[in-house]
């Protein structure tokens, strides 16, 4: 009897620490999507915006499609954003340096997003983001924006898109 109780006493408490803080919903701790939403969608939108100067860091999409060029094996995928969110630098970033430049390297985000939940939005950016629908539509959107642009502009006529 003695043992059952403590064989239930030690299981009791791996319960709780595998499950995070007291009163911590843990299905929504590792829900990717909820998770982005909550920790990243403030400065990365989901949603390329008609009006671009907006944006206060790059979207999620643009993000997802240069990190999967690089990484296109999940797991070195989400080993690169586990790191590169705690650890961001310029040598790391991978984004053009265009963007680096007008957004800056985002701040460190140790302390305010663990390991495990950014496995978790890692895994919902490679599951959701920069897909062939996505990158089409990127695509696309660039390419009309492109079009819009040389219609404003028609001093830059002779200027065309690379095919």
């Amino acid at each position: 009897m003695r043992r059952i109780i403590q064989t239930l006493a030690i299981l009791g408490c791996a319960a709780v620490a595998a499950s995070g803080a007291p009163g911590m919903d843990t299905a929504k701790a590792m829900d990717g999507k909820a998770l982005f939403e909550e920790k990243c969608a403030g400065c990365h939108v989901t949603k390329i915006p008609q009006n671009t100067a907006t944006l206060v860091a790059p979207p999620a999409v643009g993000i997802t499609m240069h990190v999967k060029m690089a990484h296109p094996k999940k797991e070195d995928f989400t080993a690169f954003v586990v790191d590169y969110v705690q650890a961001p630098s310029a040598e790391k970033a991978l984004c053009e340096k265009e963007t680096v430049k007008r957004f800056g390297i985002m701040p460190s985000q140790k302390g305010n997003v663990t390991p495990a939940q950014l496995r978790a939005i890692a895994d919902y950016l490679y599951a959701t983001f920069a897909k062939g629908g996505h990158l089409k539509m990127m695509h696309e959107q660039m390419k009309r924006r492109f079009e819009s642009d040389q219609a404003k502009y028609p001093e830059n006529e002779g200027i065309s898109e690379k095919k």
